[in-house]
């Protein structure tokens, strides 16, 4: 795969912001930035983009629909270059009763993502510059050239690139930016009340959330979908492409249409230290969300590439439950005479952290391509409607990791299933990320000892993650076509201790 790319990028960025004292208690921040990031361009023009129908002039002999820069409207980095990306933000800080103990705080902003070079580069990967193809039949591991399906002009190395003469290995694989690229764009806002009470005690309520468009997906432009008579076969898989079967196979095709958000609640408290001892605690309620599941790199994920819809649903990161208590307790309070009595008592310091979190979005996959398309990332079907895939999880830990879901909530998808969704019903209607998997829990601990010779110290630290040993099953396996479906395997880690000294002078 004779693959390299060459890009260079100019970005270029400058802001004004300043606080302006509007009243005593009343504070705004205002700010505007501008920003140009200019397409990335390869130093031999080694990028396409793609556009059903038309003929490139600067490849006459590529396949329908790919061109290159030069061509008409076709500038050397593929999009245009977007100038308008002018973002405001403003904000504001309120003392609402002038006794400093209470603060009101919200701000909101636009703010203009960046393309990388890693998915700038994506089409000098494939052909006509490399060839990174995927061929779903192959004649044995001993002889991978000979089936005539894949390979019509039988071994296809050495590969090289030439812009008079390119060449299109059946059915060619290829990788393309959309023309009508768009710089990511994310809305942000946040709220928030924030109050001092006695003992130096303060709490924060906050609302923060955030609206993401114009995000990156890699989708398969050429995309074979379920039809009659329909097999997995290379030769079938070919010949149910739209745009030049036979000739073109993958289009991997960047495009920037899908959205995201999220939002949440925030509590967060802290004492300071005082009276040796201070405490930290937060929780946060929140959900994330996104159209469809991207991937940082190469084509994404999808059941049915011409029904993204299928693919709305909670993002990676989504956990609905998080929150965290940690604190510092300083044993120093024997003031008495007796030495012995303040050596033992006095010095120690105890600092626990709390962790829980609840568990993080679970895909089921079918396990086998039952809709017979060129993705292959099949869900299944809901088994019989009404019958719940959520089992109680406060069940024995054994009986849990057996069986974390119902297993018997789901069947396989395919043409004629009841319920089934897309063309022919062979999707699966079971949405992306359906599950669950086991939350988290954790506690680490860590206790310290000084003692102290006037001006030296010598400490003795004992730490331990997980001091409790607290059980965190891991995600169950879930693919019907597995033994293990619906089982868990594996943990987080068991507790580990650490001992160490210091010495300070």
């Amino acid at each position: 795969t004779p693959y390299h790319g060459l890009l260079s990028g100019w970005y270029f960025a400058g802001f004004l912001q300043d606080n302006y004292r509007v009243l005593p208690r009343l504070t705004l921040n205002l700010g505007l930035r501008y920003d140009v990031q200019l397409s990335p361009v390869e130093s031999s023009n080694l990028t396409a983009t793609f556009v059903p129908g038309a003929q490139s002039t600067k490849v006459p002999s590529a396949p329908l629909g790919m061109l290159f820069p030069g061509d008409s409207g076709v500038p050397r980095g593929i999009a245009d270059n977007r100038l308008h990306h002018i973002s405001p933000r403003v904000g504001f800080a309120w003392d609402p009763f002038g006794d400093g103990k209470t603060a009101i705080r919200a701000g909101a902003g636009m703010f203009y993502g960046s393309v990388s070079a890693n998915e700038w580069n994506q089409p000098a990967n494939a052909q006509p510059f490399a060839i990174r193809q995927t061929f779903n039949s192959i004649a044995s591991l001993s002889n991978v050239y000979e089936n005539p399906a894949s390979f019509p002009n039988g071994d296809p190395f050495p590969y090289d690139y030439s812009p008079a003469s390119p060449r299109f290995l059946p059915a060619a694989s290829i990788e393309t930016i959309a023309e009508n690229y768009q710089w990511p764009l994310v809305y942000q806002l946040n709220t928030a009340v924030q109050r001092q009470f006695p003992k130096n005690v303060s709490l924060t309520v906050a609302y923060v959330g955030t609206l993401s468009h114009h995000l990156p997906f890699m989708i398969d432009k050429n995309y074979a979908p379920y039809e009659p008579g329909a097999s997995t076969s290379q030769t079938s898989i070919n010949a149910r492409r739209p745009y030049d079967p036979g000739v073109l196979g993958q289009v991997t095709y960047d495009e920037s249409n899908e959205t995201a958000s999220y939002h949440s609640l925030q509590i967060s408290a802290s004492r300071p230290l005082t009276r040796n001892l201070m405490i930290n605690g937060f929780y946060v309620f929140s959900h994330s969300f996104q159209s469809v599941n991207e991937s940082a790199i190469g084509q994404a994920v999808a059941q049915d590439f011409d029904n993204l819809r299928e693919e709305r649903g909670p993002t990676d990161n989504d956990r609905r439950h998080v929150a965290s208590i940690s604190g510092l307790w300083n044993l120093e309070y024997y003031s008495g005479s007796n030495s012995l009595i303040r050596q033992v008592l006095n010095g120690w310091t105890i600092s626990p952290i709390v962790s829980l979190q609840s568990g993080a979005p679970l895909n089921i996959l079918s396990g086998t391509n039952n809709n017979f398309d060129s993705a292959n990332a099949n869900r299944p079907d809901f088994a019989v409607p009404g019958v719940s895939a959520f089992l109680d999880p406060h069940r024995s830990r054994f009986k849990a990791a057996q069986e974390w879901f119902n297993t018997a909530a789901f069947t396989q998808n395919g043409a004629g299933v009841p319920g089934g969704i897309g063309p022919g019903g062979a999707d699966g209607n079971v949405p992306r990320d359906y599950l669950r998997a086991p939350g988290y829990r954790d506690i680490d601990l860590g206790v310290f000892r000084d003692f102290r010779f006037e001006r030296f110290t010598f400490q003795l630290r004992g730490e331990a993650t997980n001091a409790f040993n607290l059980v965190s099953l891991n995600a169950p396996t879930a693919n019907l076509k597995s033994a293990l479906n619906g089982q868990v395997t594996s943990a987080a880690s068991p507790r580990l201790i650490q001992i160490g000294a210091r010495f300070t002078f």
